[in-house]
């Protein structure tokens, strides 16, 4: 049996108390990370979903095999195209082209814009995000911390798209301690007022042994792209988050948006197209959120502790989660 066989079978499990005709209609979300917090080089990490019904994961498949077709190509890793634009060698040498990668990557986000899939995403500084975890005593590793985000922005996402039958089934590639990581993005998303009421949702890691992984199993190749695409952003921005914007003062989003424009802009000029890499997924970031496709956090130090304590010290109108449930029907979010 396949893993995209066991996913199927436990989608039908997981729908067998709903309405007969919601099965075609459950919400499917995807999702993965961009760098390694295990990894002393990391300084950033990203961590990216996409969601879509049946229907649209679908239209999706199609497009996204015949795309891979059309490249000569047996899957799509972000990681291994940029690897292979560096080396010469392999199935992605053929990307060391500009042109080239730039046309893939545009082919790779019109498949998720062409299926209007959902993407939500998060990417962090790995040391700032350290010293949150450490002062708060959160007991969670990057990994389960990025998760509980993602399992937060999904289900507003549910809601927002989906108000009569927000539930979702979040499928993960294989990692590391699932059980444990699992666990501890539970445990955080169990503490956050905003989002715990709405219950966790399932969540299903592919297992080692499963044959099929983010390189067989299209979905996870668009949450792969979506991630790397964040994390290379962040990675571009890093200098401005340390040293520009801390000099801006806290919260003040208008003048960080227009600063940082400014900076990308200056750098761009500077650079000119010797950072091909990073230019190019700010393009493809612009284009997923030009769809209303994409949303995307990215934190420092300030903007993940006023997260942590606001996810605290939230609290969720009473009528507005009373009228959320009715028109939904049933809470938790898990079909």
């Amino acid at each position: 049996m396949t893993s995209r066989d066991a996913l199927s079978i436990l989608d039908f499990s997981l729908s067998a108390n709903a309405q007969p005709d919601s099965l075609m209609a459950i919400l499917r979300a995807y999702a993965d990370e961009s760098g390694k917090a295990s990894d002393v080089r990391c300084r950033c990490i990203s961590f990216a979903a996409a969601m879509g019904t049946t229907e649209q994961w679908k239209h999706f498949n199609r497009s996204w095999a015949r795309m891979l077709k059309r490249k000569d190509i047996p899957y799509l890793h972000m990681k291994e195209v940029i690897g292979g634009r560096k080396t010469g060698s392999g199935p992605f040498a053929k990307f060391a082209s500009d042109s080239e990668l730039t046309k893939l990557m545009l082919d790779a986000s019109g498949c998720i814009i062409g299926a209007r899939l959902v993407c939500r995403g998060t990417s962090m500084l790995l040391d700032d995000l350290q010293r949150v975890l450490n002062r708060h005593r959160l007991n969670a590793d990057p990994y389960s911390f990025t998760l509980y985000q993602s399992v937060v922005q999904l289900g507003t996402a549910a809601m927002n798209t989906h108000p009569t039958n927000p539930a979702f089934h979040l499928i993960l590639d294989r990692l590391e301690q699932p059980t444990k990581r699992l666990a501890e993005a539970e445990e955080l998303y169990e503490s956050d007022n905003f989002a715990s009421w709405r219950g966790w949702p399932a969540v299903t890691a592919l297992r080692p042994k499963d044959r099929e992984g983010s390189r067989e199993l299209s979905e996870l190749q668009a949450a792969d792209f979506v991630a790397w695409i964040l994390r290379r952003n962040l990675v571009y921005i890093e200098e401005w988050m340390r040293t520009i914007k801390p000099q801006i003062g806290p919260m003040k989003h208008e003048q960080w948006g227009e600063s940082l424009r400014l900076w990308i802009k200056e750098r761009a000029e500077r650079e000119g197209l010797r950072h091909l890499e990073a230019p190019l997924s700010m393009h493809i970031w612009h284009l997923l959120r030009s769809a209303r496709l994409l949303t995307h956090y990215p934190y420092d130090e300030e903007r993940l502790e006023n997260h942590v304590i606001a996810g605290r010290a939230s609290e969720v109108d009473a009528n507005l989660k009373a009228e959320t449930i009715a028109r939904a029907g049933a809470f938790p979010l898990t079909p």
